[in-house]
């Protein structure tokens, strides 16, 4: 070749270092300021709204075609007809109420400024966007391999024909798999299956992800028919209605789902009240863009990204209203040999592990972070290093710096809901001197034999405060059960209960925590344990 093709780069290595730094460091998870109310929202629709737009659909569907069901008067078959009954379905349906409210969560569609078939349709539109949205979230599948799900339900089982149901290996566990077609990184799509959930045996709760196939599966299938399409998804083209022809429906493409997400956001998500930064921000004004924009700079990957953040850390303030999902999912990982043996589920939650240790690095080197417990100095010469990098840089080339480095000096934590592990030497791992045994490949953490009161007096434990609620619920429990006990004279045998009170409050003192709430908590708790 008469030049190199590379331009400032030196060679193919250099280039290589830039893109991995990129895939590690810059395509970062929804913030949680993001996350919470989109996927909250997202779930949210699955529930009541999604009964109603059931409704709602099958009762135009039987006015247009004269099917069995609710519709006026009149046989004509004209188009013209068909479609006058169909508007005339609309403009008399009535949402429903939630408990407690005083108006329905939509209000009459002939009141709204579309006319009332186009409103519908943009509904069921917003329907289908939930529905994607809640199992690319909980599932962290790719948006191809979201395009790629089978359609049908058995009707035997009332499971999707893509979900298998198999018992876990305690035999306490039913665990959800879904089967779907993997094409990225393929010559030519291969099956392959993820966890997504489980449920104690004998429970009928299906985890969200499932639901969300279910109602897909009902929501579209007239429209599957009209294109004689075996795949679950299809995307709706008509504008004026509800499609009725082929033309007025297509396959559905990747760029289409992100459409359909951007359109959810901006109708559903209210972001209009976010802050100008992040609590954990990688660049200046990070959440501005998501304000002004509302939400349209959203990305697929970011909710593959974002559910292995979930997973990763199993933070149960994160998402209230689905945080089971996510808590059976983590579960899942312990019951079942699905969880590892898929590489396609567990490299993000990789992915963003590495992230997330080089953010806690920044956030210590550049003073906005407290740690604590036996990993805490460590850490702490560590980001003293990195300190001396990234001094005089802006954000955004800071964070870029320290993704770098932790990379180039092979630097890695694991994380839980209760704090994080520098697995720097394996004899110095608590978890694993319990078993005997040494961990193959990489040094993570056991989880079969860890717990809180394992990892606190580990030398590779560190916490922070996205930990405090933990530590503060450890401390509330074990203080109060030693105050009781010292009320009845009985205190040697509490000794080890407050020693656990001691070491969570002294944790908390070294981030700075404020333990009044705590106090406050405890003499509430004092009341009701001495009236019973």
């Amino acid at each position: 070749m008469p030049e190199k093709p590379w331009g400032e780069y030196k060679g193919a290595h250099s280039i290589a270092t830039q893109i991995a730094t990129e895939e590690l460091g810059w395509i970062q998870p929804l913030p949680d300021e993001v996350a919470v109310p989109l996927l909250n929202r997202a779930t949210w629709f699955l529930h009541t709204p999604a009964s109603d737009l059931l409704e709602l659909q099958a009762e135009m569907e039987a006015a247009y075609y004269r099917l069995p069901g609710r519709h006026p008067n009149g046989n004509g078959t004209s188009e013209s007809a068909r479609e006058h009954r169909q508007s005339k379905i609309c403009k008399e349906w009535r949402f429903s109420v939630f408990e407690g409210d005083e108006r329905s969560w939509h209000p009459p569609l002939a009141a709204c400024a579309t006319a009332p078939t186009q409103r519908a349709l943009r509904l069921i539109k917003s329907l289908q966007s939930a529905a994607m949205l809640t199992i690319q979230g909980f599932t962290g599948l790719r948006v191809s391999e979201l395009c790629g799900l089978p359609a049908g339900v058995d009707p035997h089982t009332g499971l999707p024909h893509c979900v298998e149901c198999k018992l876990s290996a305690s035999g306490l566990h039913e665990i959800f798999v879904l089967k779907t077609e993997l094409s990225k990184t393929e010559e030519t799509p291969r099956d392959t299956c993820w966890q997504i959930g489980l449920r104690p045996v004998g429970s009928e709760e299906l985890p969200i992800p499932v639901r969300a196939i279910i109602i897909l599966d009902e929501l579209l299938a007239p429209y599957r028919r009209l294109i004689n399409s075996k795949q679950l998804l299809v995307s709706l083209r008509a504008s004026r209605g509800l499609p009725k022809t082929p033309s007025g429906v297509e396959k559905i493409t990747r760029d289409r789902v992100l459409a359909m997400y951007k359109d959810f956001v901006e109708e559903w998500v209210d972001l209009s009240e976010l802050p100008e930064e992040s609590a954990h921000p990688t660049q200046s004004l990070d959440l501005k863009d998501w304000r002004e924009s509302k939400g349209r700079i959203l990305t697929t990957h970011q909710l593959r990204k974002t559910f292995a953040l979930y997973v990763l850390s199993v933070d149960p303030r994160l998402l209230p209203a689905i945080k089971r999902q996510f808590q059976h999912v983590s579960l899942a990982m312990t019951e079942s040999g699905y969880w590892g043996g898929n590489p396609n589920q567990v490299e993000p939650v990789h992915s963003v592990s590495a992230q997330q240790t080089a953010l806690i690095m920044y956030e210590l080197a550049t003073g906005r972070k407290k740690i604590a417990g036996q990993a805490s100095e460590r850490l702490e010469v560590g980001a003293s290093q990195l300190k001396k990098l990234v001094e005089g840089l802006s954000l955004e080339q800071g964070w870029r710096k320290a993704v770098r480095w932790v990379r180039d000096n092979d630097i890695h934590s694991g994380f839980s809901f209760y704090g994080g592990c520098l697995p720097l030497a394996t004899s110095e791992m608590e978890c694993w001197k319990r078993t005997g045994a040494k961990p193959l490949g990489h040094q993570n953490p056991n989880y079969l034999t860890r717990d809180q009161g394992v990892c606190s007096g580990c030398r590779c434990f560190w916490m922070d405060a996205r930990h405090v609620p933990k530590w503060e619920q450890r401390y509330v429990e074990n203080e109060t059960a030693f105050r009781l006990a010292e009320s009845r004279g009985d205190t040697a045998s509490f000794r080890r209960i407050r020693e656990r009170a001691r070491q969570a409050a002294a944790l908390l003192r070294s981030i700075d925590f404020d333990l009044s709430s705590a106090e406050q908590k405890i003499k509430e708790e004092l009341v009701r344990g001495n009236a019973i």
